[in-house]
């Protein structure tokens, strides 16, 4: 019973993501493919640039990276002294 609600509110979270497409884009149209693909793509992109983010944390934390800050754009990263050779830690941070 749970696996159903849980697809169903995953089925509503989807229809909401293509609605709010379509109303972004009023002159889009696709197929069923399509519309899964862009999906899809958007989706993991947004899931690989959120575990990118906590990898780097992680780096810049156990002083691996160094963050550089630059006022009015994104972070860059750059090896820290000394870190060519030291291997990241497999334990949770």
């Amino acid at each position: 019973m749970r696996r159903l609600a849980t697809r169903a509110q995953s089925d509503a979270d989807v229809a909401e993501a293509v609605l709010r497409y379509f109303r972004a884009h009023p002159e889009a149209a696709d197929g069923l493919e399509g519309i899964a693909r862009w999906r899809l793509l958007e989706e993991t992109s947004l899931q690989e640039v959120e575990a990118t983010a906590r990898a780097l944390r992680l780096l810049v934390d156990r002083g691996l990276l160094v963050e550089e800050k630059v006022p009015g754009m994104t972070s860059h990263y750059r090896l820290a002294p000394g870190a060519a050779t030291a291997a990241p830690s497999r334990e949770e941070g």
